[in-house]
């Protein structure tokens, strides 16, 4: 234990902003815009977005090459510098942000005023300039954990507790990640979906000291998965049932944790009507995976981000089925067995 803690560093990155509003008493107004329930919008929201998007944007980083852990993100050893790199810029372009703001900060909420007058009524609680300036801004914390190393028998160790669970949440993470870009139902996916997939390769590599060996199977797997796919163009066809297969496993953590999994796909004419490429995939699937599937009704490919997002971060193409179906079927060829990828 006392060696994986060794190499891990706890980066804790901090994205300060504003709402954009303030409380209110009083009756409902009807400029849904400018006002809520309780509450009454002072600026335009564009003018904050640059720091969601920001603090969005180091979550992005450090789970790509780091796990939730205490209060920010456990990151080993040789991903530090690249992770700590990349939050200096996001740090750099919040603080440019804040700076342009600052500098119209009167100007901007007089704008609003003038587009919304109803909110004048409230002026006297909208924040000044210099609060604004202490609420928005970033930083980045960098620590090593240095655990007590004579902790009381009766005294449970909390570190070694919180490091004990690190693989599993390095799994629940790669399976939510999965979750939310890739949509079912689609029938190709275009060459962004391989961004996602060497984000997980690169996590699951990089934390692969943490449970001995089913991290690094699994990048294995991601890796091989991503060399048999085809480098140009539109991934459809037995190309996208590849894929399917090994997303699949990868949305789910309990499949990812049995480690034994492997995806074998079978190149051959589809006869049933009306299958679609998702269907075909479930079908060439092992038999493991398609018995976890019926057990666990509770894990669907969920897509939290609206389908356009998704399209747009993930590079799936989401195509509604015209009704009538056409049916899609894989190209008619000899029976072939295509390489086996196991973990």
């Amino acid at each position: 234990m006392q060696e994986i803690i060794s190499k891990l560093n706890v980066i804790v990155p901090e994205i300060r902003t504003i709402s954009g509003t303030v409380s209110k008493d009083g009756e409902s107004l009807d400029d849904a815009n400018a006002f809520t329930a309780g509450s009454v919008r002072y600026i335009d929201p564009k003018y904050l977005r640059a720091f969601t998007t920001a603090r969005q944007a180091s979550i992005r980083a450090c789970r790509q090459r780091g796990v939730r852990f205490l209060s920010g993100y456990a990151v080993p050893d040789e991903s530090v510098a690249p992770l700590l790199a990349e939050l200096a810029e996001i740090t750099a372009k919040v603080n440019q942000e804040k700076i342009e703001l600052m500098d119209k900060w009167g100007e901007r909420l007089t704008e609003w005023e003038k587009e919304h007058p109803s909110v004048a009524k409230w002026k006297s609680r909208f924040p000044s300039a210099s609060h604004a300036e202490r609420q928005i801004g970033a930083s980045v914390a960098a620590y090593k954990i240095e655990p007590k190393a004579d902790m009381p028998a009766a005294v449970e160790d909390g570190i070694a507790s919180e490091v004990k669970g690190l693989a599993a949440q390095v799994i629940e993470e790669i399976a939510q990640d999965v979750r939310d870009t890739w949509k079912p139902g689609a029938v190709k996916a275009s060459q962004r979906i391989k961004g996602l997939l060497r984000r997980i390769t690169e996590k699951a590599r990089s934390l692969s000291f943490l449970d001995g060996h089913r991290l690094g199977n699994l990048a294995r797997l991601v890796e091989e998965t991503i060399a048999k796919l085809p480098p140009t163009g539109a991934i459809e066809g037995n190309d996208f049932l590849v894929l399917s297969g090994l997303m699949t496993i990868l949305e789910s953590p309990r499949r990812m944790l049995e480690g034994n999994l492997t995806i074998n796909m079978v190149e051959e004419q589809a006869e049933a009507v009306g299958t679609t490429a998702a269907q075909a995939a479930q079908a060439t699937l092992p038999v493991e995976v398609q018995e976890a599937a019926k057990e666990s009704p509770a894990e669907p490919a969920m897509a939290t981000a609206p389908a356009d997002k998704i399209e747009e971060i993930q590079g799936t193409e989401v195509t509604k089925e015209p009704k009538p179906a056409a049916p899609i079927v894989a190209p008619a060829a000899p029976v072939t067995t295509a390489p086996s990828y196991a973990w």
